[in-house]
């Protein structure tokens, strides 16, 4: 199968087409540059080889997804995957928030890749959290239930502190 990958936020597009568990090479894309997101992949398409035999599309996405459709935090393209299909001939169009994404990879990362908070130890099975800075602020926890791999999605720098006293609700203020 050959497939479209693309981790899309507000600002940035990057692009790779995939194969056989070969990534090919990433490119980048401005949101600013393309009045929707089908325009930015239609551009990067029109660069590749081998794109017209493409089946699906994998897109990590920076917004809330209802359904098959994403409005992307801070940018105003829409992701419709309905309509990614029809534009493209893709088969199947999977959405996933990018920090879900990037959640689903943390049990496969090396302990020098991790950064612990609090001075506790992982424990294996636990839940795990990532955090990052984009365009907005990502966040995503990991749950193990069953054996299976479950990402919690949420948009966390659409939130509040929490103030604890009156100085620190003064301080948010």
């Amino acid at each position: 199968m050959h497939f479209l990958l693309g981790d899309i936020g507000g600002t940035n597009a990057r692009f790779a087409l995939a194969s056989d568990r070969q990534l090919g090479t990433i490119e980048h894309a401005m949101a600013a540059d393309h009045l929707k997101v089908g325009d930015a992949i239609a551009a990067f398409l029109a660069r590749q080889k081998g794109a017209h035999a493409l089946t699906a599309a994998v897109l990590a996405v920076a917004g809330p997804i209802a359904g098959e459709r994403c409005i992307i935090t801070n940018s105003h393209w829409i992701i419709d995957a309905a309509e990614l299909r029809k534009a493209f001939g893709f088969s199947h169009v999977r959405l996933i928030n990018d920090f879900a994404a990037v959640a689903l990879s943390l049990p496969h990362l090396a302990a020098t890749d991790l950064f612990p908070l609090g001075g506790g130890k992982a424990v294996t099975g636990e839940p795990m959290v990532v955090l990052g800075p984009g365009t907005g602020f990502g966040a995503a926890a990991l749950l193990h239930r069953d054996g299976r791999a479950i990402p919690i999605a949420t948009e966390g720098g659409h939130n509040t502190l929490a103030a604890g006293s009156r100085h620190e609700d003064a301080i948010i203020e």
